[in-house]
């Protein structure tokens, strides 16, 4: 059952998601197989290895012992072995106290860095939110949360706060997509003045203990005035 159900989940995989490259690490407990050569007189095992060897085209990586018993039970199958590399099987509670040996090992990997574009963001430095909250609270958003289920009031109070936002909050470009509204200019400064003395405390200077409590009341300031 438990082939049957890890068959159909990697064809499955492959079909959906397009995968050509597949790396499979994990305590496959195949206790009555000899590494390297595959050998065993278990039927279920060999069914594991023939989908595994045949069908994926993977190869089996782990040739020493990963367990306290000498056995070789955790396995890493690929099918683009050229990609892996310094293999390291580590010692016994090597990384956290247990039966089995952690392996280490290094992906050889290309992954090109996406151009950034730029996209509109709030400006909340230049916001109006004297009249922003002036028309929140004249709007109908305590209406229709109060007459409507909270499934079907969150889709028109998230529309209504939007509307109210574009009219009163102007907006700018931005590079880049992952960065909070808040962290604006001056926290960048902030941050990276805090980060060289971080740096430098390390010799002896202390001067990082004032930066940090500044970087953190100038973001405890600068968060709450957008939240009002």
């Amino acid at each position: 059952d438990n082939f049957i159900e890890i068959k159909k989940h990697f064809e499955a995989l492959a079909i959906k998601k397009k995968l050509d490259k597949h790396i499979l690490i994990g305590d496959f407990n195949f206790n009555g197989i000899e590494w390297p050569g595959g050998l065993t007189t278990c039927q279920l095992y060999n069914k594991f290895l023939d989908f595994f060897v045949g069908d994926l085209g993977h190869v089996q990586m782990i040739s020493g012992a990963t367990h306290k018993s000498g056995n070789i039970l955790d396995l890493l199958f690929t099918n683009v072995p050229h990609l892996i590399e310094n293999i390291t099987i580590l010692g016994q509670d090597g990384v956290c106290l247990s039966d089995h040996n952690a392996i280490e090992f290094k992906i050889k990997l290309h992954c090109p860095q996406k151009n950034r574009f730029k996209h509109k963001v709030y400006n909340y430095s230049k916001a109006n939110w004297r009249e922003l909250n002036y028309d929140i609270k004249n709007s109908n958003i305590m209406n229709i949360i109060n007459s409507n289920d909270p499934y079907v009031a969150w889709p028109l109070v998230k529309s209504e706060l939007i509307k109210l936002c574009d009219t009163h909050i102007p907006k700018k470009k931005s590079k880049d997509q992952f960065q909070p509204p808040w962290f604006d200019r001056e926290r960048e400064i902030s941050y990276k003045d805090k980060e060289k003395w971080r740096l430098r405390a390390r010799y002896g200077i202390n001067k990082f203990y004032e930066c940090r409590k500044e970087f953190k009341k100038l973001m405890n300031s600068k968060t709450i005035l957008n939240l009002e």
